[in-house]
C-alpha cells in the first residue's frame, strides 16, 4: 500500500473544498451564490431594517431580531419593529 493511499489521499477520497463567493464591497464570504445575492440586495451598505421592540438591537434580517428577542429577552412571541426606511433603488417609496 502506498503512503498516499494509507493517508487517505486516494483520488476522489478527499472532500472537495466548497467555492466561496466574496462580496467585493465589504469582503464578506458566503458558501452559496444565493446568499451573496441576498446580502447585496438587502444588506451591503444599507441600514438595518428591523429593530428589537425591547432594546436598540437592529439587524438587516428579521430572523436575527426574532432570535435576539428569544435569547436576550425570553419573549415567546416577539414582534420586531420594521423601521421606516425608504429604499428608492428597490422601487419602494
Amino acid at each position: 500500500m502506498s503512503l498516499l493511499k494509507a493517508a487517505g489521499a486516494e483520488t476522489g477520497s478527499l472532500p472537495r473544498q466548497r467555492e466561496l463567493y466574496n462580496c467585493l464591497t465589504c469582503d464578506r464570504k458566503y458558501s452559496y451564490k444565493t446568499t451573496l445575492s441576498r446580502h447585496l440586495k438587502f444588506e451591503c451598505g444599507k441600514a438595518p431594517r428591523f429593530q428589537c421592540s425591547l432594546c436598540n438591537y437592529r439587524s438587516a434580517q428579521k430572523n436575527n431580531v426574532l432570535r435576539h428577542i428569544r435569547s436576550y429577552h425570553g419573549a415567546l412571541h416577539p414582534s420586531p419593529t420594521v423601521l421606516d426606511l425608504t429604499y428608492t433603488n428597490f422601487g419602494i417609496v
